[in-house]
């Protein structure tokens, strides 16, 4: 849902959606998403991961770190490239 369908459900009420809460979920499902892509697009492109390897990408929390991994999948040779990039 949107902020605005969100805010529309809590108009009227003395409750207010929490920003912060509501960021944090918005972070949360960019990572999911960017991990479940690395993987999916990592396995086409490297082959099937380690089990390290999926547990280092699995540990990554930051969405713009793994938002640069995804700009630069087409570009690396390996796994072990790919988790290099910063």
């Amino acid at each position: 849902p949107s902020r605005e369908q969100v805010a529309a459900v809590f108009e009227g009420a003395n409750l207010t959606p929490d920003a912060t809460a509501w960021d944090d979920a918005v972070d949360e499902g960019r990572v999911q998403t960017a991990r479940r892509t690395l993987l999916n697009q990592g396995r086409k492109l490297f082959g099937p991961p380690s089990a390290e390897t999926e547990q280092s990408l699995m540990a990554i929390n930051d969405p713009d770190h793994l938002d640069r991994k995804l700009d630069a999948i087409l570009d690396v040779k390996s796994w072990r490239a790919l988790l290099d990039v910063q």
